[in-house]
């Protein structure tokens, strides 16, 4: 994983670490999104690709979150898009 997609990451597992202000399902959603972080951060994700949903999970968030925290959709964007080129 190279230095750009790493910085995302952890950029975007400290924001949602500061948001309290998710409530049901998206607190559901963040919080399996912490869980793919660190997946990608520490290499344990599934080598099979299919197995992976870390990135539509990524493209619903920032969708459900887009008007009500722009700073963290960007975020998201940032590493959707560098998974993106790395093949992930």
């Amino acid at each position: 994983m190279n230095k750009r997609t790493i910085k995302a990451l952890k950029e975007l597992q400290a924001q949602l670490s500061q948001t309290d202000s998710f409530e049901g399902s998206d607190r559901q959603l963040v919080e399996e999104l912490q869980r793919d972080i660190h997946a990608l951060l520490t290499g344990s994700e599934a080598s099979d690709s299919t197995t992976r949903p870390h990135q539509g999970r990524l493209r619903e968030a920032m969708q459900r979150f887009e008007v009500t925290h722009p700073e963290l959709t960007a975020v998201m964007a940032r590493v959707v898009d560098s998974l993106s080129n790395m093949g992930i």
